[in-house]
């Protein structure tokens, strides 16, 4: 049996073993909270919580500080609502307190808002929330993400594709447009060989001849943006076959120089530079092409080379690739203009394109076409003294 005494000191022992324990654990919970306050203002995420009894803000992190561009919390923030940084009206036309009772009345919830830092610059939050008890309050947590930059990007890529679209919309709209336009001009050509020049008088041969370079300028350039719709919209086909480069070469030579001797030009001289050709060269390729991207660049050589030479030659180059060359003697290009070149409606100076006519197609075309063929094509230019325009393809050998 314990006498009264013993008894009273056994409860004083039993009271300051639990007034021990309460101070252990309240010791344990502020170093708790000391841990947490440390961990939350160390994160950087925007933390902040608010009040769900009054929406007065009761806590901010750091982060949450910096975006919403606070410097003290009790001066800045503490005692305002979270509705004193947002508009009343959100960008999708609902009012910021109907948005805002979604999350009272869910335990998670995420949504996207426009919302004001504290000099009232407009920013864009992605704003995600969770009940909890705060200091014997309910109250309701949200981590708070500043999405301005990526909201900006997506828009961009949104625009751009849009841009895409409505580009792809114009070509396929252009490619049609032409391909109506160049049935009936195939026409129109092909009856203005019917008539019997010998019967007609030199002034309507003149005419006549007037005509057909007329008639067959507009159908070049009506193939140029037939060209370079497909290959915008990714509808440029290359059929690989095998391919005589040599007589390829030969070919293209040939032509040119029966125009330059029919306009009776005798102060160009086109060189067919065959020392370095490959014996019996045979490419498994799109010949068409190539001869299309030869024309070009000769073409191109002769519109702007008024007197001394061009040479057209190719040779082997680095391991498995045929390089090309068309070098000339004209106007050439100056240099801050050698980046853009190939840029379509592209013609050097813009007096060029009066001066010596052209679409400033031809240029697009043939470096999209040697691409799409597995080659590439660049320039080297000097003004005043001439162009040499190179085109790299695969060195494919033949097949059965």
């Amino acid at each position: 049996m314990y006498t009264s005494n013993e008894r009273i000191v056994e409860l004083e022992e039993r009271v300051r073993f639990l007034e021990a324990e309460l101070q252990r654990c309240q010791d344990e919970r502020s170093e708790m909270n000391d841990s947490l306050n440390l961990i939350l203002e160390a994160i950087p995420v925007g933390i902040r919580i608010v009040s769900k009894d009054d929406g007065i803000l009761v806590y901010a992190n750091k982060a949450s500080m910096d975006i919403f561009g606070c410097e003290d919390f009790e001066r800045d923030v503490a005692g305002r609502s979270a509705f004193d940084f947002m508009p009343e009206i959100q960008p999708n036309g609902r009012r910021t307190v109907d948005m805002a009772a979604e999350f009272f009345e869910k335990d998670v919830c995420t949504m996207d808002f426009k919302c004001f830092k504290l000099n009232g610059e407009e920013f864009f939050a992605r704003i995600s929330t969770n009940n909890l008890i705060f200091r014997n309050k309910m109250s309701s947590i949200a981590v708070i993400e500043d999405i301005s930059l990526k909201r900006q990007i997506d828009l961009a890529v949104l625009e751009k594709e849009k841009a895409i679209e409505h580009d792809n919309l114009k070509s396929a709209f252009l490619a049609n447009m032409s391909h109506e336009i160049r049935t009936p001009m195939n026409a129109i050509v092909a009856l203005l060989q019917f008539f019997d020049k010998d019967e007609l008088s030199e002034k309507h041969r003149n005419i006549l001849a007037d005509m057909d370079t007329s008639a067959q300028h507009l159908l070049r350039l009506i193939n140029d943006i037939l060209d370079i719709s497909r290959i915008e919209a990714n509808q440029m086909n290359i059929t690989p076959q095998n391919v005589q480069i040599n007589d390829l070469m030969r070919e293209v030579h040939q032509m040119f120089s029966s125009i330059l001797l029919a306009n009776d030009n005798q102060k160009v001289e086109l060189i067919l530079d065959q020392e370095q050709f490959i014996k019996d060269c045979v490419v498994f390729t799109d010949g068409f092409r190539l001869r299309q991207v030869l024309i070009n660049l000769v073409g191109n050589a002769l519109k702007f080379t008024e007197k001394g030479y061009i040479s057209l030659s190719y040779r082997p180059c680095c391991e498995g690739f045929l390089k090309f060359i068309v070098k000339d003697t004209g106007i050439g290009i100056p240099e801050y203009l050698l980046n853009s070149i190939f840029n379509r409606f592209r013609q050097g100076e813009a007096g060029n394109t009066r001066q010596y006519g052209g679409s400033g197609l031809g240029l697009a075309i043939s470096k999209n076409l040697v691409q799409l063929m597995g080659g590439n094509m660049w320039v080297k230019s000097t003004e005043g003294i001439g162009s040499e325009f190179y085109f790299s393809l695969p060195y494919a050998k033949p097949t059965n």
